[in-house]
């Protein structure tokens, strides 16, 4: 459920090992893999590939830290990453955070706190988008704007939903080790199907948080000002081909847990979709306004070019 921390000091970081999916090709992300290791956890395992090995190996050197341990795959492929490094995981928990995200030290002794009810079987954070550069462009002050709407949703949701989240987002989520160390776990997950016949390789926290929910564990969002992570999100105008895959994954995710939820008659798994359907999509007309108030600013603060026409403004419509 959403709630606010209260002291610390009941917490083990030592029984969280994160794992990182990766090439190691993000700019920030020695600095973002020391923010990980200053919260002290068991380890760090960076799954990567065979080709990139040798840079990785190099990346682990630099940090002189025995808690990083690296193991690769033959192609970049999350999913078959992400099975990998589980296999090596040797905690109660396990944490996987995206390449771009940033924490601040306090992060895991709250992760921890979360756990301590027994029925969670999953937990993200709230996130807060940083500036890639010295200051905000139109399309990350765009992605600042869509992740506070996702966070006061998230929060909506668990307070109402007892726990209930849209989704155990890819920024950062721990989860219970032996729900997902298993054969059983590792098969579904590399081999999931869209109607039967076209394996997914998007939509990875998707399928987690379904696993969990259809596994019968709670889910829960975590909102404290310590424990939210900072991200970046695409400083262009593909930043909207990104929102369009995960709006994809969502609704394909929405779908399959509906159905999974009537045929098997879990009444509780079909209250959390339907919550979840309705609070995703209807606050999707947040997004008029979101756009509307970034374009006001934006016209408000450059002038014309000498097409008599706003740079961003026709940018931003060129990408629509």
């Amino acid at each position: 459920m959403s709630k606010r921390v209260p002291k610390l000091g009941i917490s083990n970081s030592m029984d969280f090992t994160i794992v990182s999916c990766t090439l190691g090709t993000e700019p920030s992300y020695l600095t973002n893999v020391r923010s990980w290791l200053a919260c002290k956890p068991h380890k760090l395992i960076i799954a990567t590939i065979h080709d990139r090995l040798f840079d990785m190996q190099k990346l682990a050197n630099a940090l002189a830290d025995q808690q990083v341990h690296i193991f690769s795959v033959s192609r970049p492929d999350w999913r078959q990453q992400a099975c990998e490094a589980i296999r090596h995981v040797t905690t109660p928990y396990v944490v996987f955070v995206d390449d771009r995200v940033q924490w601040r030290p306090e992060v895991l002794q709250h992760l921890a706190y979360g756990f301590g009810d027994p029925a969670v079987g999953g937990i993200t954070t709230a996130a807060q988008v940083v500036p890639q550069g010295a200051r905000f462009t139109i399309w990350e002050s765009f992605g600042a704007l869509n992740t506070i709407r996702r966070n006061t949703l998230h929060s909506y949701l668990a307070y109402f939903g007892n726990g209930n989240v849209l989704n155990l987002a890819g920024r950062t989520s721990g989860f219970r080790t032996p729900i997902i160390q298993q054969e059983r776990f590792y098969h579904a997950f590399q081999n999931d199907l869209w109607r039967g016949k076209y394996i997914l390789r998007t939509g990875d926290d998707n399928f987690l948080t379904s696993w969990i929910l259809r596994h019968g564990w709670k889910t829960q969002f975590l909102i404290h000002e310590k424990a939210t992570v900072l991200g970046k999100v695409n400083a262009d105008r593909s930043y909207l081909r990104q929102l369009l895959r995960w709006s994809r994954d969502t609704a394909r995710c929405y779908l399959r847990d509906l159905g999974f939820a009537i045929k098997t008659n879990d009444r509780i798994l079909l209250k959390k979709c339907i919550a979840k359907i309705g609070a995703n999509y209807t606050s999707d007309f947040a997004l008029v306004a979101e756009v509307g108030c970034l374009l006001i600013i934006t016209l408000a603060r450059k002038p014309l070019n000498d097409k008599g026409v706003h740079p961003e403004l026709s940018v931003f419509l060129d990408a629509i």
